[in-house]
């Protein structure tokens, strides 16, 4: 397939925003999880203080 220099950029500014967007999304996944493990965190150490 004979690509032109036109869509050559084209695709690699999708990879590039496809990344972008997938890191985000891992990102928002490893906050939640922090927050996650955080509240239980809290949780065990007042079910030991208690």
């Amino acid at each position: 397939v004979n690509m032109t220099p036109i869509s050559q950029v084209e695709v690699a500014m999708s990879k590039s925003e496809a990344l972008g967007r997938a890191k985000r999304i891992d990102q928002s996944l490893q906050y939640k999880l922090r927050d996650k493990t955080r509240l239980f965190i809290d949780f065990m150490r007042i079910k030991v203080k208690g």
